[in-house]
């Protein structure tokens, strides 16, 4: 895997990498930088790249795909997991809700 130099890229694609880049920054070790053409050849590397940090996929020179560990995209998209896991698993959830005084007061019907 070589790490490529891209010709320039618009300002708004720029302004992408920068805000994803500065933002997580202190959580990735390093940021690897593939065409799709190298990235096909050899997909190991790039998920061994993906470990460490994120690795960028371009297409014609602009980035067009980001490759992320499971974990970090967990993180990064709040980590929540879905109703359907969170029922199929045997976790123990504590449940006591406040117990609610509703009185019932009998129609005035005149």
């Amino acid at each position: 895997m070589r790490i490529t130099s891209n010709p320039p890229i618009e300002a708004s694609q720029q302004v992408c990498i920068n805000v994803y880049t500065n933002c997580f920054m202190e959580a990735f070790v390093s940021i690897t930088t593939l065409t799709s053409r190298e990235f096909n050849q050899d997909t190991s590397r790039a998920k061994k790249a993906a470990e460490a940090g994120p690795v960028f996929i371009t297409d014609r020179g602009r980035p067009a795909h980001v490759l992320l560990s499971i974990e970090e995209y967990r993180r990064l998209a709040g980590g929540g997991r879905s109703i359907a896991d969170a029922l199929a698993l045997d976790d123990d959830v504590e449940f006591d809700p406040l117990r609610s005084n509703i009185v019932l007061t009998p129609p005035d019907l005149r």
